[in-house]
């Protein structure tokens, strides 16, 4: 599967901070792993007014950043598989 996200390497674990430039993807699954290296945070405002309707959020997010989803108008569908805890204004 292509990588659609660009991210940030924290020492071996990864924080996803936005869709790589030109991704139209309006379905989206944060993955456990990129590049074999675990995606273990979702940075502040990663996907703020973005045009994604579903995410997949994968048991290994530790973190979610503040106003991660904020602005998404079209986001009907999120699956939160993570155990860490819903930040306030997320959405």
């Amino acid at each position: 599967m292509e990588n659609i996200f660009e991210y940030e390497d924290n020492g071996g674990e990864l924080t996803i901070i936005r869709l790589k430039q030109g991704v139209k993807a309006t379905s989206i699954i944060i993955p456990e792993k990129i590049d074999g290296k675990p995606v273990s945070y979702i940075g502040n405002f990663a996907f703020s007014g973005s045009n994604i309707k579903k995410v997949t959020i994968s048991e290994n997010i530790k973190r979610v950043g503040k106003e991660a989803f904020s602005g998404c108008n079209q986001l009907f569908s999120a699956i939160w598989k993570a155990k860490c805890e819903i930040p306030e204004e997320c959405f």
